[in-house]
């Protein structure tokens, strides 16, 4: 297995909140993704920051992990993860080394809506907003992916 650097370092959360998880299967619209970020951004951050320092992570689910996905890790820290990702509504995390980001997102029944951190990977294209036309202007774009900036390096990922 290839080390990860902190600078190409790619994170995948898989985020689902009660909100979501009573709305059907509705995609959040930005507004609803950008303020659940800003309610929990000291989370986010703060599992940021212990993939970087925890290299053995590769992916943590809140009731379920695989142990050659968290080598390195105490049970104790591994706890502190399951926590943060029940306090902010995660199911898991990933780290996701190709592509360099970290992704936080929401899965409907045919498009997918997640949270992006990248470091070094440039996402595009980023559009004002993923909710009304945004497959029109995929279509356009022949692209099956689109982002919004949110703030730094924090993004939202639209997938068709």
């Amino acid at each position: 297995m290839r080390k990860i650097k902190q600078q190409s370092l790619s994170i995948y959360f898989s985020f689902i909140t009660l909100l979501f998880l009573t709305a059907c299967s509705q995609v959040p619209t930005d507004s609803t993704m950008i303020e659940n970020f800003n309610e929990h951004k000291a989370a986010f951050k703060n599992l940021v920051k212990m993939i970087k320092h925890d290299k053995g992570v590769n992916s943590i689910s809140i009731d379920t992990y695989d142990k050659n996905d968290i080598k390195n890790i105490s049970g104790k820290r591994l706890n502190k993860y399951q926590r943060i990702l029940q306090n902010i509504g995660a199911s898991s995390i990933k780290i996701d080394s190709e592509h360099k980001y970290i992704i936080l997102g929401y899965y409907g029944s045919k498009t997918i809506k997640k949270y992006v951190y990248t470091e070094d990977f440039k996402p595009h294209p980023i559009f004002k907003s993923l909710d009304k036309g945004i497959n029109d202007k995929l279509k356009k774009e022949k692209q099956h992916q689109a982002y919004r900036h949110i703030e730094g390096n924090w993004y939202i990922q639209y997938t068709k």
